[in-house]
């Protein structure tokens, strides 16, 4: 698959519904895509090996997302949440990024927390997700067409993740050129 460098992959990864983009240089969306995962162990006590089947499926249907692009992009940011905000979104983000990091393995991959994003499109760490879409359509001049809520905020926070990380992930797409 051809590599398209300037292009930047957002994902908001989530275990119920997972947002995806692909913005170029010029801040342009190019498209976007709503996951809805529903994964089968999301309820229910919790155990490691469950977390881990969660993690599997979650990676094969992004390995899908991103297969099904005409080109792989330069670079992914992902949105997610950590430690103990949501312990289980946190162990099985990690593991389906590291799965990921194996499927493509020069793909660089950047993580950015839910509250860096809300300060960054929203000047407060506790943005609501309305505050998000406004912020990302004034910097952006984008707004979603999703005809859901869920989807609509799912792709909109994938967005505001690739505008959070935009500095550090140019940088990094430079000084792998």
């Amino acid at each position: 698959m051809e590599r398209s460098v300037a292009n930047i992959c957002g994902i908001d990864l989530s275990l119920r519904e997972t947002g995806l983009c692909v913005i170029s240089p010029d801040m342009g969306v190019l498209t976007t895509a709503f996951l809805p995962v529903k994964l089968k162990h999301h309820k229910g006590k919790l155990k490691t090996l469950r977390d881990w089947e969660d993690a599997r499926e979650l990676s094969r249907r992004l390995t899908r997302a991103l297969s099904s692009l005409s080109f792989l992009p330069g670079c992914l940011v992902v949105e997610m949440a950590g430690g103990s905000q949501s312990n289980r979104g946190a162990k099985c983000g990690g593991l389906a990024v590291g799965a990921l990091a194996g499927t493509f393995p020069d793909l660089p991959i950047v993580v950015v927390t839910p509250q860096a994003c809300k300060k960054a499109m929203t000047g407060k760490g506790g943005g609501s997700k309305a505050e998000v879409a406004e912020g990302v359509r004034e910097v952006a001049g984008w707004r979603s067409d999703a005809k859901t809520k869920k989807e609509r905020e799912a792709v909109t926070d994938a967005v505001a993740a690739v505008l959070t990380a935009w500095d550090n992930v140019v940088v990094q797409m430079a000084r792998k050129a």
